[in-house]
């Protein structure tokens, strides 16, 4: 075969191909199509930029500049935008929820009452005697734990806390009994 016959079937199997890639795009649907479109576009610039660098090789500063800002630049200022938008965006959800728990405390805390008192003093001499109720050294060591726990008796000496412990009256409640509600 001859150069112009080779070049004639090469022409014509690739007119085929083109035609085929164009019927099975069709069939694949506009995506597809549209895909294809944009690789041939890609080809034919990449082509179109390779013999204007071969041509004119003083411009392959100018486009390695461009593909580098196209390419890694811009995506990358969104990638950076779009997390800054989106941690803006947490920030300020995550500001409200705070500002929502912090108002909602402030509303429980309108119920609650300070209260101060003088110091007792030592309430083992004077005229005032606790009474005493009889409870099991277990009983007495709950209430012993409960009190060094809470801010209002932990600084009390022991002979204070012990007074205090055997003053403590029991009181037997049925099951189910409310003894204290939130807000009383």
């Amino acid at each position: 075969m001859a150069n112009g016959e080779n070049r004639a079937k090469i022409k014509e199997g690739a007119d085929k191909s083109v035609e085929a890639v164009g019927k099975s795009a069709e069939a694949v649907g506009t995506g597809i199509k549209k895909l294809s479109l944009m690789v041939g576009k890609g080809v034919k610039d990449f082509t179109t930029g390779t013999v204007d660098a071969i041509i004119n090789p003083r411009s392959i500063p100018e486009k390695l500049e461009s593909c580098f800002d196209n390419v890694i630049i811009k995506p990358t200022l969104r990638t950076v935008d779009f997390i800054e938008e989106s941690t803006h965006k947490v920030m300020e959800d995550t500001d409200r929820a705070f500002n929502d728990r912090v108002k909602q405390a402030q509303e429980g805390a309108r119920h609650l009452k300070v209260v101060f008192a003088q110091p007792l003093g030592d309430i083992t001499h004077g005229s005032f005697m606790a009474k005493k109720y009889p409870k099991s050294q277990e009983d007495a060591a709950l209430i012993d734990a409960a009190l060094k726990e809470n801010f209002v008796f932990a600084d009390i000496t022991s002979s204070k806390r012990a007074t205090l412990i055997s003053a403590f009256e029991p009181v037997i409640m049925k099951h189910d009994t409310k003894i204290i509600e939130e807000g009383d």
